[in-house]
């Protein structure tokens, strides 16, 4: 596994943000543990899915309020990104899933995404 930032691995044998795969964040704040897999779309884009996340303890666990989207042919969400910041490289993808991995920390304790 590969680190990214402080505290992102990539079980990739690759150079960090260069390929597709399988990633995990540790939070900087409370220490959670995501997993994300990133996977480049036919169109180009990058998609991020959520194979591990912490529990919400009970806030909501809706599309909306969680920033997610239910792909039922993978049976995995994946974060959601507005389709005018799709991220098109691996190095965007890993800063969306840094910023989405915090936010639900956020979320998770305090019932906001204000970060």
């Amino acid at each position: 596994m590969e680190t990214i930032s402080a505290s992102i691995q990539s079980q990739n044998d690759c150079d960090v943000f260069s390929q597709e795969g399988t990633y995990e964040y540790t939070t900087r704040h409370s220490a959670n543990y995501y997993h994300f897999e990133i996977v480049k779309q036919r169109s180009g884009i990058y998609r991020i899915y959520i194979v591990q996340q912490p529990s919400y303890n009970g806030r909501s666990t809706g599309d909306h309020d969680t920033h997610r989207i239910y792909d039922s042919s993978r049976s995995l969400n994946y974060i959601c990104v507005k389709s005018d910041k799709q991220p098109t490289s691996v190095s965007d993808a890993t800063t969306w899933l840094i910023m989405w991995a915090e936010g639900t920390d956020h979320y998770i304790k305090h019932g906001s995404w204000d970060v």
